[in-house]
């Protein structure tokens, strides 16, 4: 289970409020890992053999039942997971994810209920006896019913806490990290009893002894190079002694075994098994770094999630790696031991929780149906589905009459880390392909009737040396614009599968939109520089450039009817503009006091233009005049990403990193 601390410190402002009667702390293995991701090397390794996907019951996605925000028809998709909890009777899985909080039964890997909520779930945490589960946003706590998900707590502001915390064995106190601090709460009085100075940098990690006489933190030496870890006396408040200087970097994460005898601590490049009384290091798994680690509660196996999908299980007697499962996609969030240490759940940033068998990784049963990141999105042209890329290399698309998500798509580029989102789809004027750039730089034409690729191409010597983030056809369909995390600009020959010309080091700091214009004499870019470009696709020669000073350009749309005219997202407004003067034609009403515009689209009419924010607002304009129609604040938990229109007009849909679309009926 990687580190869910701030979560914990949501049950000390719970007891501040006397609703906490009952609920104690979890066991200190509970407390496992980290929020990083990366490979390991160990030398057993290589003996180590990687296990074969199996057969796996994949429970039916149920269409998300929650709240929609304002006007809007539908929420679509059931957000992004973000963590994973154990009941202490190894029962249920607690899924806290964008949107709210999921309960899964561990007997059939179904869901049990669903309680939607404002803000993104940040972690989870069961109290003692299992009866009710708390879950951390940003900014507040909520109390669960934990068999039937009801709301049974107010919200209770935690802003005046951050960091990781960590109930005491015995369940009287919390010890909670605020920058260079630990500090003791006694969750008796409600009072912070002591504050432990000893660190010279933030500390990262937190672990109690399991007779709970030590306190353990975990941090960046003095030296800013290399780790630390602080053993305090916490009656006296005092350093008891400090060791861990063999770890490269900070230590992220700390976790006892269950006599307290060892203590592993993980930094990004390795984990070390450490003799706690004597704090000298007994075994060094190296790695690139791990996302998440749990040490099974008969102490005979660790499990640490890794980037790329793997799960990796070591021996917790001999430290070498027993095998490796590389049957996920993403990076494996969260890893879990049932009670009786039999069972193992990984979950990944995909939103698809396995369910193993501890001792040799073969998966019994799988729950998927959460989305990912959604990073962009199309309307089809019948307007029945709608078109998302997602995280995990994927694209996936919803009907939009039943609102269930229909499938999952592709290969599109190697799945990677956390946040590796496919960001570049768009239909081809004829509307039969899909264009969807890759994150490994390729362009794949997919065909939706066939369900297939029927074309790719592009590599890292002639194309993109990244993934694609923009991508559009010329209006004649034989060229494709794209532009790339390498901060280049690239048109296509279609037919011939080969780049027309390159634009590089134009952009300072890489682009938001790419796009021919209607004619398809030139491309006109929407750079995160401030500015906006205008380039030759036959010469390959930057022709205008303009720096209206108004922050990063996110995305650009052309107007249907005005072919002269485009509108343009950036951090301070959303702005039609004349092409050809390069003069600004309007300025959308309020847009200036909106989050960070992100993403714009006009109207199949060019009559409204909608806008979506980085903080997950949505508001509508009328086009002529730059009036506001209506605003819906966090209509979405995370940025817009894009917004699409029906070819009708009478709906559009935004689309977010949330792992959400929200569908709406145009005023």
């Amino acid at each position: 289970m990687t580190k869910r601390g701030f979560v914990l410190v949501a049950w000390v402002l719970l007891l501040l409020a006397s609703l906490a009667c009952g609920l104690g702390g979890n066991e200190p293995s509970d407390e496992a890992a980290k929020d990083t991701a990366g490979a390991v090397v160990d030398d057993a390794a290589e003996e180590a053999t990687p296990i074969p996907p199996t057969a796996t019951a994949v429970p039916t996605e149920t269409p998300y039942e929650g709240p929609v925000p304002g006007d809007a028809l539908a929420r679509i998709g059931r957000g992004t997971a973000t963590s994973m909890t154990i009941s202490p009777d190894g029962q249920s899985l607690a899924v806290g994810s964008t949107i709210g909080v999921y309960s899964y039964s561990t007997d059939s890997m179904n869901t049990v209920w669903h309680t939607p909520l404002s803000a993104p779930v940040q972690g989870t945490t069961f109290n003692q006896d299992g009866s009710q589960l708390a879950a951390l946003t940003q900014s507040h706590i909520y109390i669960l019913d934990a068999e039937t998900g009801e709301l049974i707590g107010e919200r209770i502001s935690n802003s005046d806490l951050d960091g990781v915390a960590i109930f005491s064995p015995d369940g009287t106190q919390l010890a909670t990290t605020n920058n260079k601090f630990v500090r003791l709460w006694d969750l008796t009085s409600g009072e912070m009893a002591v504050e432990l100075v000893g660190h010279a940098k933030n500390v990262q990690s937190l672990a109690w002894t399991p007779d709970g006489s030590q306190l353990v933190s975990g941090a960046t030496a003095e030296d800013g190079e290399t780790g630390e870890i602080v053993v305090w006396d916490v009656a006296a408040g005092e350093v008891a002694r400090r060791f861990g200087a063999e770890h490269s970097r900070a230590v992220t994460a700390l976790v006892f075994n269950a006599d307290g005898s060892l203590l592993l601590a993980d930094a990004a490049k390795e984990a070390i098994i450490w003799d706690f009384a004597t704090g000298t290091p007994q075994h060094v798994i190296e790695s690139t770094h791990f996302a998440s680690a749990a040490w099974s509660p008969d102490d005979a196996l660790i499990a640490f999630g890794l980037n790329q999908g793997r799960t990796s299980v070591y021996d917790a007697v001999n430290f070498s790696e027993l095998y490796q499962v590389e049957d996920q996609r993403i990076t494996i969030l969260d890893v879990a031991f049932s009670p009786d240490s039999s069972l193992l759940y990984t979950l990944d940033s995909d939103g698809s929780i396995y369910k193993r068998d501890a001792a040799t990784g073969e998966r019994q049963l799988a729950a998927e149906g959460f989305a990912g990141r959604l990073g962009t999105g199309v309307w089809s042209p019948d307007g029945t589905t709608i078109w998302a890329g997602m995280s995990g290399s994927q694209i996936v698309h919803w009907d939009v009459n039943t609102f269930e998500r229909l499938d999952l798509h592709g290969d599109f580029g190697s799945a990677g880390l956390i946040g590796a989102t496919v960001e570049a789809i768009a239909y081809n004027p004829d509307f039969d392909l899909l264009a969807v750039g890759d994150l490994d730089g390729r362009i794949q034409l997919y065909d939706p009737a066939a369900d297939e690729v029927v074309a790719a191409f592009g590599d890292r010597d002639t194309g993109h040396s990244s993934a694609i983030n923009n991508i559009g056809w010329s209006p004649d369909g034989t060229q494709i614009v794209t532009g790339g995390f390498d901060d280049s600009v690239i048109v296509w020959d279609v037919a011939a599968q080969s780049p027309v010309v390159r634009f590089d080091d134009f952009s300072e700091r890489g682009f938001g939109a790419v796009a021919f214009t209607p004619d398809g004499s030139a491309v006109v870019v929407a750079s995160w520089d401030d500015s906006i470009y205008v380039l030759d696709p036959t010469s390959g020669v930057v022709t205008n450039q303009w720096n209206p000073d108004l922050g990063d350009q996110s995305d650009l749309d052309w107007h249907p009817l005005e072919s002269t005219q485009f509108a343009t997202a950036s951090s301070m407004d959303v702005i039609i503009w004349d092409y050809v003067t390069g003069e600004q034609v309007l300025v959308m009403e309020g847009a200036d006091e909106f989050d960070f515009p992100y993403a714009v689209a006009f109207s199949p009419d060019g009559s409204l233009i909608v806008g979506g924010g980085s903080e997950g607002d949505v508001a509508i304009w009328d086009a002529a005049t730059g009036l506001v129609i209506a605003v819906y604040e966090e209509a979405h938990t995370d940025s817009v990403s894009a917004v699409a229109f029906s070819p009708d007009g009478t709906m559009f849909a935004t689309i977010s990193y949330d792992g959400t679309i929200v569908v709406w009926r145009v005023p």
